[in-house]
């Protein structure tokens, strides 16, 4: 054996052990997977993950041995990265879907077996090219069989791409692009002098004619079956063999042109194209029909980060197709970012190699068929990912070696094949190209693409990553609160409000008092978050209050969070049982604050929902008039009138609501506009105003959550992250009051009746404590709808005695 050769084998050896080693850490972690999800191995998965590695270990075995005798001087990465890509596809499909693994399994004997069959024809590949106009006229029959005997896998109603029944299919699509490559790169061949001597373009066009008209019939056919995301990789693959062999990059311009072109008239005759292009302009205007799939896709890719979830620890099946269409994403979820640029990068190795075999062969016809293959692989693998991101319409087209796909699959072996014998023929040393430009720009433009997704993948792994997981058609944050035990909510007493309660092997979350269920929310696979649920959720989830470290520890073990860190609220359960009561059979809203903290203790809204009957009574929730779902004291406007001057004297601006920011409370309560008549204020502004006038002329942040219980450290406070403003002097708060007090001094109030056309009316009190309180000064704000002003009195006058009492 040549040293040359010997180089060449102890390279290849060790890519090949190294590729075994991956995709034996793959099986070996999905079968982990199932103890860490279930407790105990699942025996049945575990015995066909492993002999589907064995068949996998069986046909790269076999195709080595005889690569090492037929085409002993063959590129050397090019076998073992093919065969690593499809490992790692196969070990996907067996965790998504085994029966597509089998399926996919007895496909990949058959790719190996025509695989080792090329490799042992004729090493000129003199049959490719004497019979290029039989292979191209075979391949369009059986496209165009199609149109009369195609049929669908799936079932009836859909696409009839295929030929085939009794479970046996062929697309014949997958093998035209090799056909439609081996006739272009062999009539090109033999053209490629007259090309390139051509001395205008009526000479060129006359060349490129023949070729041109077989590769628009082949477009053509495809079109009329609505497959145009293989036309346009029919269109791009006969753009860059026309560009090889004509060296104008006029060419590829009018490849992309042809191809924009070719967008729009589909997008005005075909709905499905049309569909596709509003998805990927905005998916999210209709994202549980037509956009649902790319929607989804992105929150898979989201849910993965930077580490993935662990390999069968994520949830890609929540993504429609994820075996075929959306493999790439289902691989991120549980890869993360740095699984996907190892994908990328095998995928740019192998298409550079295949560009570098080109480059080092004389044959034109071998040159041309090696570039033709890469574009193959690169282009299809650009475009599928580029569909899995948005950054490209979707097509629906394979992921060459790692989507579900028989005839995708038996194809790329042959292409394969193909490299390899190419490779063999390729002589390395440099210098035999006349011109290397156009091989070198192509290499650098498929890379450019390569660079693209991986950008795109790392945006929303990372930096679109929360906005995504925050969505309500996110399902994978029920999937965990099921299994993880989401953080308890407590009063300021530890007494629980909300806690995930297990029932078998699942967790509930359940609101132990449900008329705090307006404040407390809800977090509902179907309704989505609301209310504190919401706005503490990555709390609540375990997302945040651990270190880094271990959170990526606990999803590398388990793929989901560690369990979620329980809050303390300010209210008081007691108390809040007591402004319940008063408010009971009443419509409205009513804040009790500790004005000198900006402890909210008390917050009722009437009448409220059960966040545990949401499911069953949302229908009830959604007819009521008296609007239930509606939390009134943040969400609830309601006009003032005469209370202007007593609240907002100063005009609502020199409160600054915009800037007060606290955990759990909204952000900004309403930018300060000077209040007029027809100008409506919540309960939670008026009582922020009342409790300035209360604590002597003085605004504190409003707060609702007091501390986190975090598992280092116990309980945390935690700080509002704004500062108290000074609104009023002492003179101008009892110029204010004065009039107003009440209860030998210690008190102030005001009621007003408000009648609106064609609503009901509205009874306001707002009180608060005085400066001759000596406990901490105290703010109410009750909101009554069709309801008199002594009613609003009597209830008001209660709940502000009751405080006081609290807190004495």
């Amino acid at each position: 054996m040549k040293p040359e050769i010997n180089v060449v084998v102890q390279r290849e050896r060790q890519l090949l052990f190294i590729a075994l080693g991956v995709v034996f850490l793959f099986g070996l972690a999905l079968n982990l997977a199932t103890i860490v999800r279930s407790g105990a191995l699942a025996l049945d998965r575990a015995q066909q993950v492993g002999l589907g590695f064995l068949a996998w270990a069986a046909c790269l075995g076999v195709t080595w041995r005889v690569a090492r005798v037929a085409v002993p001087e063959r590129d050397p990465y090019l076998l073992p990265t093919a065969f690593l890509l499809i490992g790692w596809g196969l070990m996907t499909l067996w965790r998504l879907s085994p029966y597509h693994a089998q399926r996919q399994t007895l496909w990949l004997a058959v790719s190996s077996l025509l695989l080792t069959l090329i490799l042992k024809a004729p090493s000129d590949l003199v049959y490719l090219k004497r019979y290029k106009y039989l292979w191209l006229s075979g391949g369009l029959l059986l496209v165009f069989a199609t149109l009369i005997f195609g049929t669908n896998p799936a079932g009836s109603g859909l696409p009839r791409l295929w030929l085939g029944c009794c479970g046996v299919y062929l697309q014949p699509s997958e093998p035209m692009k090799l056909f439609l490559i081996v006739y272009l790169a062999a009539y090109l061949a033999g053209s490629q002098p007259l090309l390139q001597k051509a001395m205008d373009s009526k000479q060129l066009i006359a060349l490129l004619a023949p070729s041109g008209v077989m590769s628009l019939l082949a477009m053509g056919l495809l079109i009329v079956q609505q497959d145009l995301g293989t036309a346009s990789i029919f269109f791009f693959l006969s753009a860059v063999l026309f560009y090889f062999a004509t060296e104008r990059r006029s060419i590829l311009l009018f490849g992309a042109l042809g191809i924009i072109l070719g967008l729009g008239i589909g997008y005005a005759l075909f709905d499905v194209v049309r569909w596709r292009v509003e998805a990927w302009v905005n998916p999210y205007l209709d994202p549980t029909h037509r956009s649902y799939q790319i929607v989804q896709s992105l929150i898979a890719i989201a849910n993965g980060g930077l580490f993935g979830r662990g390999l069968g620890l994520g949830y890609p099946e929540q993504v429609p197709v994820p075996h075929s269409d959306f493999i790439y994403a289902a691989i991120m979820e549980e890869t993360g970012l740095i699984g996907s640029i190892a994908l990328l990068g095998c995928l740019a190795l192998l298409t550079l190699r295949a560009i570098l075999t080109a480059m080092r062969n004389q044959d034109r016809f071998q040159r041309l068929l090696a570039i033709g293959i890469a574009a193959y692989f690169g282009g299809q693998s650009i475009l599928i990912i580029g569909g899995n991101l948005r950054l490209l319409p979707l097509t629906g087209v394979t992921l060459p070696f790692l989507s579900y796909g028989g005839s995708s699959l038996v194809v790329s072996g042959i292409m394969l094949g193909l490299l390899l014998q190419i490779s063999h023929s390729a002589q390395p040393q440099p210098g035999i190209l006349p011109n290397p430009k156009p091989y070198l720009a192509f290499g650098a433009l498929l890379l450019l693409g390569y660079f693209s997704v991986a950008l795109a993948s790392g945006w929303f792994a990372l930096v679109r990553a929360p906005i995504l997981l925050a969505r309500t058609d996110n399902a994978r944050r029920y999937i965990y609160e099921q299994l993880v035990q989401r953080g308890t909510i407590f009063d300021r007493e530890l007494r629980p409000l909300a806690v995930s309660e297990r029932e078998g092997q699942y967790y509930r979350r359940r609101v132990l008092y449900p008329p705090l269920s307006p404040l407390i929310g809800y977090s509902h696979p179907v309704f989505g978050q609301s209310g504190l649920e919401r706005s503490l959720d990555v709390w609540l989830s375990g997302e945040r209050g651990y270190r880094t470290s271990a959170i990526l520890w606990q999803r590398l073990l388990t793929g989901t969070p560690p369990p979620g860190i329980a809050v303390r609220l300010t209210l008081d359960l007691e108390f809040q049982r007591e402004v319940d009561q008063l408010l009971s059979g009443k419509v409205g809203a009513a804040v009790v604050v500790n004005a000198r903290s900006g402890d909210l203790l008390a917050l009722a809204s009437q009448p409220a929902y059960d966040a545990n009957q949401l499911s069953a009574n949302i229908e009830i929730y959604l007819k009521d008039p008296n609007t239930p779902l509606l939390n009134r004291p943040f969400q609830g406007r309601y006009a003032i009138n005469r209370l202007n001057s007593l609240l907002f004297s100063k005009g609502i601006a020199a409160l600054r609501f915009g800037e007060l920011r606290a955990l759990g409370l909204p952000e900004g309560l309403v930018e300060g506009v000077a209040v007029q008549d027809d100008v409506r204020v919540t309960p939670l502004q008026a009582v922020c105003a009342a409790a300035a006038l209360a604590n002597g002329g003085q605004r504190v942040p409003l707060r609702v959550l007091d501390a986190f219980h975090l598992p280092e450290s116990g309980w945390v406070s935690v700080q509002p992250e704004s500062t108290p403003l000074t609104v009023y002097r002492a003179e101008e708060i009892e110029a204010l009051l004065k009039d107003r007090n009440s209860f030998e001094g210690l008190m102030w109030s005001q009621t007003e009746r408000i009648v609106s056309s064609g609503e009901l009316s509205t009874s306001w009190f707002v009180g608060g404590t005085t400066s001759n309180w000596r406990g901490d000064p105290l703010a109410v704000v009750l909101v009554l709808e069709g309801e008199d002003e002594e009613t609003a009195r009597s209830i008001g006058g209660a709940l502000l005695e009751a405080a006081m009492l609290k807190v004495d």
